[in-house]
């Protein structure tokens, strides 16, 4: 797997170390890369981030006159 493909794999673990390797991948690209290989990176964090704000089903929100 060339070091692009690493830098660009979906964001599957989030663990520090994952997420750091994956810095570090993106890093030795080429410069002109950098900034697509962080953005795609940012956005897949952004999908997971609002993927855990939604409430699961068949629970209530605190404070939710609709639930």
């Amino acid at each position: 797997m060339t070091v692009h493909n690493e830098a660009a794999s979906a964001v599957s673990d989030l663990s520090d170390e994952s997420i750091a390797d994956r810095i570090e991948l993106i890093g030795a690209l080429a410069l002109a890369q950098h900034a697509s290989g962080f953005l795609q990176l940012h956005d897949e964090l952004l999908v997971e981030l609002e993927r855990s704000d939604v409430p699961r089903s068949g629970t209530e929100e605190v404070g939710n006159p609709h639930a």
